[in-house]
C-alpha cells in the first residue's frame, strides 16, 4: 500500500507552477481515499470485536475495549483527512503567497463574477 501511494504521488521533478498544482491536487485525493478507506476498516473492526464475550478478567465490557482498539485505526484515518486539508491549505498559499510571481508570468486575473443573486434589503 505504501508503494502505491509513492507512485500515486510521481516521481517527477516539480519545476512549475503547473506541477506544483497537480502535486497539491494529487495530495489532497489521495487523503481523503485514504481517510475513507481507514474510517471503513475502524469501523468494522469496532463492531468485530463488539461481539467478542466480555471476559471475566477485563476492566471494561467488550463494546468499551473495541471502541478503544478502533480508536487508534481512527487516529489514523483523521491523519489521512489532515494530508488531505493540508496539501489544499498548500495550493491556496501557494496561489496567495506567489501571486506577484504569477501575475507576471500569466498577467493579472481578473475576479470570477459571482452566480449568487443579489439581494437587497428596504428597497
Amino acid at each position: 500500500m505504501a508503494r502505491s501511494i509513492v507512485e500515486a504521488l510521481g516521481a517527477d521533478d516539480i519545476t512549475n507552477d503547473v506541477d506544483f498544482m497537480a502535486l497539491c491536487e494529487r495530495i489532497r485525493k489521495i487523503g481523503r481515499e485514504g481517510a475513507l478507506q481507514i474510517s471503513y476498516l475502524a469501523d468494522e473492526v469496532r463492531a468485530l470485536l463488539a461481539e467478542m464475550p466480555d471476559h471475566p478478567d477485563a476492566n471494561h465490557t467488550s463494546k468499551k475495549r473495541a471502541a478503544l482498539v478502533a480508536g487508534h485505526i481512527q487516529n489514523a484515518a483523521d491523519a489521512f483527512n489532515e494530508a488531505a486539508v493540508c496539501g489544499a491549505r498548500a495550493k491556496s498559499s501557494f496561489l496567495k503567497h506567489m501571486a506577484p510571481e504569477l501575475e507576471t508570468a500569466y498577467g493579472k486575473t481578473k475576479a470570477k463574477p459571482s452566480n449568487k443573486p443579489r439581494f437587497k434589503v428596504g428597497e
